[in-house]
């Protein structure tokens, strides 16, 4: 609940020492770290697109299975 009044408060502790970016959560600072700095890709394994986070391909995946099992 802390963090969600964050998010009303303007509230954002959480800096990059990179580019100084804030946020409310830790999460979310984690994420932007992850994504902009890491530069880490998530490949999917039916096409070739890919992803800066994780959560990102895996949504992606659920969609195609979900298009799979409605076409079958």
């Amino acid at each position: 609940m802390k963090d969600h009044i964050k998010t009303h408060s303007g509230e954002k502790p959480f800096v990059c020492n990179k580019c100084q970016k804030a946020y409310t959560t830790k999460r979310s600072l984690e994420r932007h770290i992850e994504s902009e700095h890491q530069k880490i890709k998530y490949a999917c394994d039916f096409c070739d697109k890919t992803y800066s986070r994780k959560d990102k391909l895996r949504e992606h995946i659920k969609k195609i299975l979900l298009n799979k099992s409605v076409l079958n």
